[in-house]
């Protein structure tokens, strides 16, 4: 057995054990699975007698350890948030519509199984991650998950490339050319961020990060990728938080530097089919739009949809020359797939994320924690807007990555509100408005959270502490 297997099957048992006794080691341990996915390396055959569920199993011990150590979890409050409630819609809804829709096929099956288990562990990820140096991990696993990945781009064979462009690379999820370039790129604001609030050594990897996951960015030359990084990018610059913005604008600036000069002539002639006209458009781009012309007929026979994981089968019905074609748009296949009340349910928990952000920065504001928890704002927010702009060309709809995003929020606003309970702050809960607080006695009801050297003793007289 290669050092590679011996080194993986080590750290996957160990993080079983662990997770056990503290579930945010099972965490870290499936984000990590989920991006080598051993079953796609070249070592990963020496382990196949194992027949090991690697996300299965992992994900069924972090269970464990979550309800056997729920005393010593911080508490949230409301203990299910809208997010969550809403998560519980989209599943329901998910499972409802093969009923109602054009059947149950084979596919819906496989997916409603991955479907159910990405929500299974949305809810522990949004329960266990409640603690500021749980979601730090979080983020530093994600960083290292990318170095990986890039690392595995840059060193691939010429036989993974198709038509000149990196496929086969990464996860299920991300295997294909324009989804490893979207996860890459979607991943590239938190390595940002990691940069410049981490120490030294966590700077150093996501430098080195960065620079993989730019690479194995340009090798796939996704399109989709390049219309969520310009979005992005539209974002960076009009968003950035007071005080670091001219850190973030040298950093944008330095990182466009990189990127560009490992661009060849191959990667912007594919770029520039992006605003080629009507005329001008290749046969992939000029699909697309049959296809979505056919997918709204789809929708006016199935307004409530036809199932998840029955597009390809059923367009074929309607054209024989795009059977088995994709949606190439991830609020298409929502649309087509989940019906319109789908469609709401997504755009609600898009929203719902985008709320967390706001009531993220709303609890930090003014408290020492302000800057940190401005950045990681900022970095979730342009890592979004990446995954929605570039999902209008690219199906993502049931990757796993996108949900994750979609839950980092709440995981962050638990997290900082934890944070200010354990410094003996009072934070905004649900139902509250931030005008209906009294930010100075809150924030600052003493000398220590101001800066002050030593606090005032509890016995002193009252003169003393006027």
């Amino acid at each position: 057995m290669s050092l590679h297997a011996i080194l993986f099957i080590l750290y996957y048992v160990v993080s079983c054990v662990v997770a056990l006794v503290s579930p945010i080691v099972g965490v870290v341990c499936y984000l990590i699975v989920y991006h080598v996915y051993p079953e796609t390396t070249w070592w990963g055959h020496e382990l196949t007698p194992l027949h090991l569920r690697y996300s299965l199993l992992i994900a069924v011990a972090t269970g464990i350890g979550f309800v056997a150590n729920a005393h010593k979890h911080p508490t949230v409050r409301p203990y299910i948030s809208l997010f969550e409630v809403l998560c519980v819609l989209m599943l329901a809804n998910i499972w409802l519509t093969p009923l109602i829709g054009a059947g149950w096929l084979r596919w819906t099956a496989i997916q409603l199984d991955k479907m159910t288990k990405i929500f299974i562990f949305l809810f522990l990820l949004v329960h266990i991650v409640v603690r500021m140096r749980y979601y730090q991990w979080l983020v530093l696993a994600w960083v290292v998950s990318a170095l990986y990945v890039g690392h595995t781009a840059h060193t691939a064979p010429r036989g993974s490339f198709y038509l000149g462009r990196l496929d086969g690379i990464g996860g299920p999820d991300f295997r294909e050319a324009t989804a490893l370039s979207l996860h890459l790129a979607a991943t590239l604001p938190l390595i940002g961020v990691q940069f410049l609030c981490a120490g030294f050594w966590p700077k150093v990897l996501s430098f080195f990060a960065a620079a993989f996951a730019c690479q194995g960015i340009i090798l796939a030359q996704g399109r989709s990728a390049m219309v969520g990084l310009v979005a992005g990018a539209v974002t960076a610059v009009f968003r950035s938080p007071k005080g670091r913005r001219g850190r973030i604008a040298l950093a944008i600036m330095l990182g466009l530097i990189g990127g560009y000069s490992l661009t060849d002539d191959a990667f912007w002639e594919r770029m520039r089919t992006i605003l080629a006209p009507p005329e001008q458009r290749d046969e992939s781009a000029e699909g697309r739009i049959h296809i979505w012309r056919t997918a709204l007929h789809i929708w006016e026979d199935y307004p409530l949809g036809i199932g998840i994981g029955t597009f390809e089968p059923t367009i074929g019905k309607y054209s024989r020359r795009l059977a088995g074609s994709d949606s190439h748009s991830s609020y298409v296949d929502a649309l087509v797939e989940l019906g319109v009340q789908g469609f709401v349910l997504l755009s609600a928990l898009v929203v719902c994320s985008f709320r967390e952000l706001t009531r993220c920065r709303r609890l930090a504001r003014g408290t020492v924690l302000q800057h940190d928890i401005d950045l990681q704002v900022y970095a979730l927010r342009i890592s979004l807007v990446v995954f929605l702009f570039a999902s209008l060309t690219l199906t993502r709809l049931y990757a796993e990555a996108f949900w994750w995003l979609l839950a980092m929020p709440l995981c962050l606003r638990r997290s900082l509100e934890n944070e200010l309970a354990r410094l003996g702050r009072p934070s905004l809960r649900c139902g509250s408005s931030v005008d209906e607080i009294d930010w100075e006695t809150t924030l600052y009801p003493d000398p220590v959270w101001q800066g002050s050297a030593e606090p005032v003793p509890e016995d002193e007289p009252a003169e003393a502490k006027t």
